[in-house]
């Protein structure tokens, strides 16, 4: 099982593999920042007590049709055996929504860690696009985006 400190080093790692603008390191809360580009970002956290790491992404600031939003993302998290464990929330600012995808640490290696980081990254593209084009509809929950 890795331990803090291999985690820390694969997130050393991670930047240059996956061709990141920045990867930020906050040690005191074990946690990181990873900049794929300016429009996409990603925080890990790692959560010893768990054994997990939880990878979150901004989707969209608050949108103005709430309801349509609100309830296309309630059905995508109902169907999380389709996408991998794929979950949206509110985070800690106003009406800013996120995607968190929870990955146990046992499974952390870097060919595995890049696979899910370059997913979750397609998944956050296509509910951004998706949120800015005003695109919800009720099949939007279904939409094939996977997380395997």
């Amino acid at each position: 099982m890795p331990s803090q400190q291999a985690i820390h080093d694969l997130m050393a790692q991670i930047g240059p593999v996956l061709d990141l603008a920045k990867v930020t390191e906050f040690s005191e809360e074990a946690s990181w920042h990873l900049a794929f580009d300016a429009d996409i970002g990603m925080d890990i956290e790692y959560d010893p007590d768990g054994e997990r790491v939880m990878i979150t992404g901004g989707i969209a600031a608050e949108p103005t049709n709430r309801e349509k939003v609100y309830e296309a993302l309630l059905h995508y998290n109902y169907l999380w055996t389709e996408h991998g464990g794929v979950r949206a929330a509110l985070d800690g600012l106003p009406g800013h929504l996120v995607l968190m995808l929870e990955v146990p640490i046992s499974r952390l290696e870097m060919s595995y860690l890049c696979a899910v980081l370059q997913n979750f990254r397609t998944v956050i593209e296509g509910w951004q696009v998706i949120l800015k084009d005003n695109a919800i509809k009720k099949e939007t929950a279904v939409l094939p985006i996977h997380m395997t």
